[in-house]
């Protein structure tokens, strides 16, 4: 019994960073580029494939960017188990994460699905010019965004619940999910699309200063991420893990 009486003790940052990079392969660095990442045909939270085995989704079109990308697919099947988790134990939030999860899904295909089949067919080739590239690190920001539009929705309504999903420092979610929405901005590749945010995430970057990956390159995008990984709150497809389900490392 007395196996069952300690504290659930957090991986350090750095190897929470590790893990995430090096057994979750979500850290983009300069050898792992969104680019590389496109045709991986990973699994997300819907069926990229129809009964007889046939793909159903047109190139390039926001759902095929999520089933043909580790990223996406990965970031996708943590917003859609927060999603369905919160309607379940809830369902008078019902409207507004269904409102969130549209939203999510009109200003991807609004804000990152900006070329045509021929442009995106031409960066494969190009060197100056990856659309496709761009495409799916744009899509990664509004997953980001809209899972911490989501818990935070959650925490006003159900802090019980939010308790229940992030554990006993589900406070220290609740401040990065804070911090997300205040400085880390949505990007085009490397074009912010929210200049205010990025003008003051330098803020952001020396609070977590900790979590960087080295000084070259600040974890700012995935910082979420890299916590949930931390606390052992998801598990390598992106698939959301309740505390009481998660294993000690």
């Amino acid at each position: 019994m007395s196996l069952n009486l300690y504290a659930f003790e957090p991986l350090s940052p750095e190897n929470a960073i590790n893990k995430f990079s090096n057994d979750f392969y979500q850290l983009n660095d300069y050898d792992s580029s969104p680019w590389r990442d496109y045709s991986t045909k990973s699994k997300p939270s819907f069926a990229c494939y129809d009964d007889s085995g046939k793909y159903k989704f047109k190139k390039y079109s926001l759902d095929d960017l999520i089933c043909q990308s580790d990223y996406n697919s990965f970031r996708d099947n943590y917003f859609v188990d927060l999603y369905n988790l919160v309607v379940k134990e809830n369902p008078h939030l019902k409207e507004k994460a269904q409102k969130i999860a549209r939203e999510r899904i009109k200003d991807s295909k609004k804000e990152c699905i900006r070329y045509s089949k021929k442009e995106y067919d031409y960066s494969f080739i190009a060197t100056s010019a990856f659309f496709v590239s761009e495409s799916i690190y744009c899509i990664k920001n509004f997953y980001r965004e809209y899972t911490t539009k989501l818990a935070l929705m959650l925490y006003e309504n159900d802090k019980e619940l939010f308790s229940r999903i992030y554990g006993e420092d589900y406070e220290k979610f609740k401040e990065v999910f804070e911090d997300t929405l205040k400085y880390v901005p949505i990007e085009y590749g490397n074009i912010p699309r929210d200049v205010k945010r990025a003008e003051n995430n330098n803020e952001f970057l020396q609070k977590y200063k900790i979590y960087h990956y080295d000084d070259d390159y600040p974890q700012i995008d995935d910082m979420l991420y890299i916590m949930l990984v931390q606390y052992s709150l998801i598990d390598e497809k992106g698939h959301l893990v309740l505390p009481e389900d998660r294993k000690e490392e």
